[in-house]
């Protein structure tokens, strides 16, 4: 069979609007911090050197900085590596399972559904390319799913959960693709989005799976 790309969500216009500055920050806090410690290095102070600051204060300051560093790369990265690995090809879905979740992260007691109609999987998934960036509020979702992609014989745990209440009030379209049941912290999650389009589709599609319950 001829080779067919994976769909593209998400994608790069997408991670570059969700993280904008902080692809950078990390790489340029520790490069900053090691440039700094390299020049102290070899610059080291004479007895005819003008005061500076206490080596003992600029150190510590250095690793603060450092640090602040490692972690923005290490959360911003692995979220990247987590959206490099999400991506697929909505024909290869073989079935989702879907649980309802009424707070974010804590999905409700209750049966698990299944979708296997490959028409239906492939026509709602693709809707996920209408996505836009979208940037929590410190706010804490409510009203979704968290939804599990079955592709046969991949590697990957893909995961889609959606919401559709905000602590901040009013009504949201919220779409996070994670790797894994779990996606708090960057390093569970491949972005957050919002997609009126795929609610829609959930909320014709899988909300008749779960009425009277």
């Amino acid at each position: 069979m001829p080779y067919t790309p994976p769909m593209d969500f998400p994608s790069a216009g997408l991670l570059l609007r969700y993280y904008n500055v902080f692809l950078f920050s990390g790489p340029l806090l520790i490069l900053g911090t090691l440039g700094y410690w390299g020049y102290r290095f070899f610059h080291r102070r004479t007895p005819e050197s003008p005061p500076s600051t206490p080596r003992g204060k600029a150190l510590l300051a250095s690793s603060a900085v450092l640090l602040i560093g490692v972690v923005h790369f290490l959360g911003i990265y692995a979220s990247l590596a987590n959206a490099l690995n999400f991506r697929f090809d909505p024909k290869d879905v073989a079935e989702l399972r879907v649980v309802r979740v009424g707070e974010e992260g804590r999905a409700t007691s209750g049966d698990t559904k299944t979708i296997r109609d490959r028409a239906i999987l492939e026509g709602g998934l693709s809707l996920l390319v209408a996505s836009e960036s979208r940037h929590r509020n410190h706010e804490h979702y409510s009203d979704g799913y968290r939804i599990q992609i079955v592709i046969p014989g991949s590697p990957a745990d893909r995961y889609v959960s959606v919401y559709r209440r905000s602590s901040g009030g009013g009504a949201v379209s919220v779409v996070i693709p994670h790797l894994g049941e779990g996606h708090a912290g960057t390093v569970n999650h491949a972005g957050q989005y919002g997609c009126p389009q795929f609610l829609d589709w959930v909320a014709k599609t899988i909300d008749p799976l779960f009425q009277g319950r």
